[in-house]
């Protein structure tokens, strides 16, 4: 069975988030892995691709977020 699933929990690929509880960049989510209940995520610095795998509860959907404070 293949765990890069599209769908997971909370987030599906190429959603928008923030890590919970900071002003991180807006990143994207590129991966789903449910059994481990995370997420790959990417964002740019200054043209560069980052990336990284975050647990799930980490991260909030960007939407939450208004002026830097979580709604």
């Amino acid at each position: 069975m293949n765990e890069e699933l599209s769908v997971g929990r909370k987030f599906k690929v190429g959603d928008a988030v923030r890590l919970a509880g900071s002003g991180s960049p807006v990143m994207t989510v590129n991966r789903v892995y449910e059994s481990a209940s995370q997420i790959e995520c990417v964002w740019f610095v200054g043209g560069k691709l980052e990336r990284a795998l975050l647990d799930d509860r980490s991260v909030v959907p960007y939407e939450k977020w208004k002026g830097g404070v979580m709604k």
